[in-house]
């Protein structure tokens, strides 16, 4: 028999996890779309262009999300984070040296290829692992830290372009923190001892929570068995349309409220208060959800994500901006 490992190891892994996740949303998603006005302003380039940036951000992230099942399978949880740690350094390190757009693609195609390395599908993965009697609230935790990070993203790049006055010094400083925060995840992270020793009979078997609730794993519902239900479908579409809103959101929204006459702190502003709602939510859902059919919950996000979007396009006023934020 494994002997139960250690509470202080597991939360000293869940806070460094949290750390990562936390710092990967608000240096991606939370920075890009303040930073790019400077950086379009500088090196005069089109918005059509620079918004190409952040396309390849998202479309990697999207596509590399697949990597870390595979490189954990293959080589280990801890090869995933300094891979990741070693792909997001590097890539920040070319979004601060840029000067021409081929160097400024480059960067975010490696800031969003090390992204989902960082970020919540391993994270998930290894907290499930260590905290398996409090996997709710462990998740519930996580995402929202993660969530929070899109909060301090703004607010950091406006504190410091408006201190040194150069959007350059963001950009490296998120390559010195992410490349520690790696180099940390290396060091500490690992897979929990009871998995890494358990037959595939005894991991395939259901499992029961502390309150003696079943959760079943894959013997009784099989990820193809999954893939092929209109539920699934249903959910892929509503994470795609709600990931499309964000991205619009994040990259447009202050180049956008700076054409109808939003100064950038406001809309900088706006989005860092869009982010806490939304970390928020993330912990509010985990609550309810055992009480109220998630269905539901889905149906009202997506209504309250149209009202957002249509309050952004006429965002002009703390009324729309609110609803948009809230939204």
């Amino acid at each position: 028999m494994i002997a139960k490992p250690h509470r202080l190891t597991r939360w000293l892994i869940f806070l460094v996890l949290s750390a990562d996740f936390f710092m990967v949303v608000g240096s991606t998603y939370g920075s890009l779309g303040v930073a790019l006005p400077y950086m379009i302003e500088e090196m005069n380039w089109s918005w059509t262009s620079a918004g190409s940036g952040f396309t390849i951000l998202a479309l990697m992230s999207g596509l590399g999300s697949v990597l870390p099942a595979v490189i954990i399978r293959k080589i280990g949880i801890r090869a995933n984070y300094l891979g990741g740690g070693l792909l997001m350094a590097g890539g920040f390190t070319m979004l601060a040296l840029a000067s021409d757009l081929p160097r400024y693609f480059l960067g975010t195609f490696m800031v969003g290829l090390g992204f989902p390395l960082l970020a919540n599908v391993p994270g998930v993965q290894v907290i499930t692992q260590w905290m398996p009697d409090r996997r709710s609230l462990a998740i519930g935790a996580f995402m929202t830290i993660g969530g929070l990070g899109g909060v301090f993203g703004p607010l950091l790049v406006t504190a410091i372009v408006e201190a040194t006055g150069s959007w350059r010094l963001h950009w490296a400083l998120m390559a010195a923190v992410i490349l520690i925060l790696g180099l940390l995840s290396t060091l500490i992270v690992r897979s929990a001892p009871e998995l890494a020793h358990a037959g595939d009979d005894e991991a395939s078997l259901p499992k029961h929570s502390a309150r003696g609730k079943v959760f079943y794993t894959s013997q009784n519902w099989s990820g193809r068995d999954a893939l092929k239900t209109p539920q699934f479908i249903f959910i892929a579409l509503a994470l795609t349309m709600s990931m499309f809103c964000v991205l619009t959101g994040n990259t447009w929204a202050v180049a956008h409220m700076d054409t109808l006459g939003v100064a950038t702190v406001i809309a900088a502003g706006s989005l860092s208060v869009a982010a806490a709602v939304n970390a928020s939510s993330r912990m509010l859902g985990g609550l309810v959800a055992t009480r109220i059919d998630p269905k539901w919950l889905l149906a009202s996000a997506l209504v309250a994500e149209a009202a957002g979007m249509l309050a952004l396009a006429v965002a002009d006023n703390p009324l729309a901006i609110a609803i948009f934020a809230i939204g």
